[in-house]
């Protein structure tokens, strides 16, 4: 297994990162579970990417301070929340959108 990784772009090196330290720093996948008549059509804060929402399931990929996404949550009603580490493939795919 290899310990560093190089995301190429259009022919180009976009990031090389150890794989520890990109796990680590990099993005946390939340998922919410939230009442059938709530909508959270976006999170308008930075940091937030590849915001999906599907009935009552809403699914975003955030990198920075966890504190102010708890914050903003605060303001919708949430049935259960996930903070996980995403699959090294999803973070990848996040450097190609």
């Amino acid at each position: 297994m290899c310990d560093r990784i190089a995301i190429l772009k259009d022919g180009k090196v976009i990031s090389l990162e150890n794989i520890e330290v990109m796990r680590s720093n990099a993005y946390k996948k939340i998922i919410l579970r939230i009442p059938e008549t709530t909508e959270i059509h976006t999170l308008d804060m930075d940091g937030v990417s590849s915001f999906e929402q599907n009935g009552t399931q809403a699914s975003f990929l955030f990198k920075g301070d966890v504190n102010l996404l708890l914050d903003r949550l605060r303001q919708h009603q949430l049935l259960d929340i996930l903070i996980e580490e995403p699959p090294l493939e999803e973070i990848f795919m996040h450097y190609y959108k």
